[in-house]
């Protein structure tokens, strides 16, 4: 997860995610949830270590 993040952060890559690990998620900027393939919610956050 470090290099994904310092990927972000210092060169601006976007990183798609998907994963049921809510501590992976806590790293995002945003979190889409789907259900059925159906938008559930979409929500800014803030990331662990920001």
């Amino acid at each position: 997860m470090e290099v994904l993040t310092e990927l972000n952060g210092t060169r601006g890559i976007t990183i798609a995610m998907v994963t049921h690990d809510q501590g992976m998620a806590a790293y995002a900027h945003r979190i889409v949830e789907f259900l059925d393939g159906a938008v559930l919610s979409d929500r800014a956050t803030v990331p662990v270590g920001a």
